[in-house]
This record gives structure tokens, sequence and C-alpha cells, in this order.
């Protein structure tokens, strides 16, 4: 196990093409080791960094097979602290939450061209205008649910900080979605139509986190069947929606198709 008080190293290479490239590792500190650093191999840092210490070195190695040679380690190192599910708690959105979702929506990256109003019925005042007020209407048209208290969805908060949305709620409420018995008008089979996480928290086990809070967050508002619109990895649209090998690692079922790309999986609550 790693301690949470650890490094990330930067090593700074170039090829016989001047290419440049940046290896990550992840370092355990001395203290730890009572030794020099080690690097151990990291696909990608559960971390939130803070510039650190100086650790520059001459540390050459021989040239590698694909004609990679070091020209000595980048002089910085990042302290950080390693990202656990404790940190994450996941809160249904209201009228009373409004603000945090509209800072992650607006923030850099985040979903303001839509307002997660793909599958819902957009607005009058969303059509033949500006792209400025279809925005507007897109927002007011999601923040008139919310002030309902209607369903939207769920916030994942990381320290008190929005970082991740999952869109679930009954599906009476959106559009039709090509599900199975997609015209029955009762609340018992809940829709999740779409995952944003902020960029810097990508590929680090949220997205699983957050599927299992909305299944939650819907059982809890009276859900008994949670349908989902998966693609596959290759898909070039609907990605927003997730993959398949999500849903199925939650045990969500393939029942059908919905259109050429996406996939129709449920989940029986019963």
């Amino acid at each position: 196990m790693i301690a949470a008080h650890s490094s990330v190293i930067f090593d700074l290479s170039y090829d016989h093409q001047k290419r440049f490239s940046v290896g990550l590792g992840l370092a355990q500190s001395s203290a730890e080791r009572g030794g020099p650093p080690r690097i151990i191999s990291l696909r990608t840092p559960t971390a939130q960094v803070r510039f650190g210490e100086d650790l520059s070195g001459a540390g050459r190695r021989p040239n590698d097979r694909s004609g990679s040679r070091a020209i000595g380690s980048l002089a910085q190192c990042w302290d950080f602290d390693l990202m656990s599910e404790d940190d994450i708690e996941f809160k249904g959105v209201d009228n009373d939450r409004w603000d945090d979702l509209t800072a992650l929506f607006e923030a850099r990256g985040g979903p303001h061209n839509c307002w997660c109003m793909v599958w819902r019925d957009k607005p009058p005042t969303a059509k033949g205008v500006t792209s400025g007020k279809r925005k507007s209407a897109l927002k007011d048209a999601l923040r008139s649910r919310a002030t309902r208290d209607a369903p939207i969805g769920i916030l994942g908060y990381r320290k008190g900080v929005p970082i991740a949305w999952c869109s679930i709620a009954p599906r009476s409420s959106y559009r039709s979605l090509g599900g199975v018995d997609d015209d029955d008008p009762t609340d018992v089979v809940w829709s999740l139509v779409c995952f944003f996480i902020k960029r810097e928290f990508r590929g680090q086990g949220l997205a699983d986190q957050l599927l299992h809070a909305a299944v939650h967050y819907a059982r809890g508002n009276g859900a008994k069947i949670i349908e989902a619109y998966p693609v596959d990895p290759a898909s070039p649209s609907y990605r927003f929606m997730g993959f398949v090998s999500l849903f199925e690692r939650a045990g969500f079922q393939k029942v059908g198709r919905a259109g050429a790309r996406r996939h129709v999986m449920r989940l029986d609550l019963a």
C-alpha cells in the first residue's frame, strides 16, 4: 500500500526524431523507505496535485529499444493526496443544489451547451434563436424542473466541490429513448442517460461510483427498474451515455437495441 504522502515524478526524454515525451511514475518518499525514492508504474494519477519539491538530477539511462534517450529527470516533483471512495459524496439535485449544478456545468469543459436537455423536451424558446439565447433557454428549462423538486439527477462532490453529474430520472420525464415498452407512462422505470465527470477526475473509477450512487438514489425514490442506453467503446456518438462494460459491472442486462449504436440495458430492483 502506498501512503498518501508520496510523489509523482516526471521523466523527460526524446527520441531520435526530436519528439519529446513525458514518463509518469509514483515514488514513495524516502522517509517511508529509508532511502531514495523508487519509481512505481502508474497509469493515471489518482491525485489532486500541488507544486512541490525540486528533485532534479542528472540521472541518465541507456538507450531503450525504441531509440528513446533520457536527458535527465524533470526538476519538478509533485506532492498529492490519493483520492479514495470516502472522499466522494453524492446528492440528489433539487432547488437547493441548483447553484452547485450551475458551477459544474459552467466550468471549463462542462455541458453548458446542452444543459443535459438532449433527451428532455426542449422549450419553444430554445428553437430558432441565437446560441446564447438557446443555452439560456435550456438552462431555464432544466432549472424549472429542479425548482419543482422533480428528480433530474445527482451530483458527486469531493471535499464539498461538485466534480461529477449523472442524469437519472423517471423515464416518463424524457422523450422517447427507444427502451422496452417505451410508452409506459408509469414511473416505475427510471432512465439513466448521461454522465459527466470533470477531466482531472476521469480514469479513476469514479464512473462506477457515480452509477452505483445513481441506482441507490433511484431506488430510494421508488424506482423498480433502471434502464440505460450505453454504447460500445468504438461508438462515435452517444458516449456521454456510458459504455456497456460499465453497466455490466453493475449487474445490468442487455434487453435490446435503441437505434444502430445504443444498447438497452436494465437492472431490476425488485
